[in-house]
């Protein structure tokens, strides 16, 4: 089904002409990563799309002002970020300028109207090795299949409490990964498999969670893998 939709969408984007211009922008509203000291760089040159708005299916797939690709589900009224999205169309140009600190949006505007982001997409920053750390917001519940793969130089990560699965090879060969700040109170109530880390030295890697969780992520793979240390209130 998802191949389907990128062809159709590619022979869509294939008529269109995408103008670009190089501009400075700041992913981080100004809120700090929750440790600095992990940060190599702030903000990143990168490249700024025209808006395009494409309508496929019941789906609405638009690149907003920093180059991010979102699908809208209107029926659900929620946003999928699928961040550069260059799988589809070969440009790596945005994928590749990406560094430091990026803080996915809880909420994209379009047409005038509020989407909470709810999912972080199908290889949506794979092979983003300029990027140090990332906060994923508390909208979302869904971290797909190699949404992080390849992400050489993540050091930190912070996933909150919202997120109830995480798809196979999700921080597939991150292997910078030295901290995950993780706010799921309830673990074992989220489904995900042993190969989500994969490439990663669990054995060398923290892995801060709420401490009154500790119990349960100390029984649970691959959580018992890491150096688990509880966060102090």
């Amino acid at each position: 089904m998802k191949t389907a939709f990128n062809i159709l969408l590619a022979l869509v984007l294939s008529s269109l002409t995408l103008l670009a211009a190089p501009t400075t922008d700041i992913f981080s509203s100004g809120i700090e990563p929750y440790d600095s000291n992990t940060i190599d760089t702030i903000g990143t040159d990168t490249t700024k799309y025209t808006y395009l708005n494409i309508v496929v299916g019941d789906d609405e797939l638009f690149i907003d002002d920093r180059g991010f690709y979102y699908e809208i589900n209107d029926d659900s009224a929620t946003a999928t970020f699928y961040g550069t999205y260059d799988h589809m169309f070969g440009d790596k140009e945005l994928r590749n300028s990406l560094t430091g600190y990026l803080e996915i949006p809880s909420v994209v505007n379009h047409n005038g109207k509020d989407y909470p982001v709810i999912e972080i997409g199908y290889d949506a920053l794979d092979d983003c090795s300029g990027l140090t750390s990332v906060s994923i917001p508390n909208s979302v519940t869904k971290i797909s299949i190699g949404a992080f793969s390849s992400c050489t130089g993540l050091t930190s990560v912070t996933i909150p409490n919202s997120v109830t699965e995480i798809g196979y090879y999700a921080f597939f060969g991150c292997e910078g990964l030295k901290e995950i700040r993780c706010l799921i109170a309830n673990p074992d109530k989220v489904v995900l498999s042993d190969d989500v880390f994969e490439g990663v030295n669990v054995a060398s890697c923290v892995l801060h969670i709420p401490a009154e969780a500790a119990k349960k992520y100390k029984k649970l793979n691959p959580w018992n893998e890491f150096i688990i240390r509880p966060l102090q209130e």
